[in-house]
């Protein structure tokens, strides 16, 4: 993790809204591990699959070089497998995949009194793990705590929606980004702008759960934002708006909801600051 940061008259209700211009790989690597926090972990025997992929920067792509198996299961973070000793296997030949680079964990201090874990997302933001969160989008998180304590971390080269062996293509990027502090907009949860969507997030213990909060944000978003009535939204949210699952391996789950920004006219973004 990078941070946290302090923002000079950040206060509670206020947005932190972080424009991403840059996120470049470090290395031309990166791991995918396949952990006994994975969704199908159980179907598997107790060995970690870990797959090492090579990442092509002018292509912007990735590409299997080897796996190998590690006995037990994923308990301790940062273990070394010596993997200069093991057996590698072929993987994925053939197989290439678009390289995505973005931030896993992003987001603001949440409103308590104890240490919290980087693992679960939540509304402060954190470990949300949506790919899109990268270079040219912007996001909003709502300030929890005076000073915000902006954080980022869990650099990924690329993942799918679900993350669903419980990693992604873990690698170190470089990031280059702009947080502004803004007063003049509220919303409960991390808003999402690419140039095409708005894409909001809802959380939950399951995805049921998940699905309602992103349901009711979505709303929020069309009603306070965009000036629809309640019915008009719900049914412009079931023809136009698409849900999507961040995520099952977090333990908070998340889904995630979005929409076109063109179908509004002149609605499309929010004011910029002055």
């Amino acid at each position: 993790m990078t941070g946290p940061i302090y923002i000079e008259d950040a206060e509670p209700g206020d947005m932190l809204e972080v424009r991403y211009f840059e996120m470049k790989p470090r290395h031309n690597y990166g791991s995918n591990l396949q952990a006994n926090w994975g969704h199908l972990y159980k179907e598997f025997d107790e060995t970690e699959r870990v797959t090492i992929y090579k990442l092509d920067p002018n292509a912007m792509t990735a590409s299997a070089l080897y796996a190998y198996d590690v006995e037990g299961v994923y308990t301790t973070p940062g273990r070394i497998t010596h993997c200069p000793t093991c057996d590698r296997s072929e993987a994925l030949p053939g197989i290439t995949i678009p390289a995505r680079p973005h931030l896993g964990t992003a987001g603001v201090a949440p409103a308590v009194n104890e240490p919290v874990s980087t693992i679960p997302p939540g509304l402060h933001g954190g470990n949300i793990d949506n790919w899109r969160i990268g270079a040219g989008a912007k996001m909003y998180y709502p300030v929890q705590v005076k000073g915000g304590l902006f954080s980022i971390g869990d650099p990924h080269v690329s993942q799918g929606d679900g993350e669903i062996s419980g990693t992604a293509i873990e690698s170190s990027l470089d990031v280059l980004f702009q947080i502004i502090l803004r007063k003049d907009f509220s919303f409960p949860s991390p808003l999402l702008e690419t140039p095409d969507y708005w894409i909001v997030h809802g959380f939950g213990e399951d995805l049921d759960a998940a699905m309602k909060g992103a349901s009711l944000d979505m709303m929020h978003l069309l009603t306070e934002h965009q000036g629809l009535s309640r019915h008009d939204s719900y049914s412009l949210m079931s023809v136009a708006s698409d849900f999507g699952v961040t995520q099952v391996v977090d333990g908070t789950q998340g889904i995630h909801c979005r929409i076109e920004r063109r179908i509004f006219p002149e609605k499309g973004t929010f004011t910029d600051p002055e």
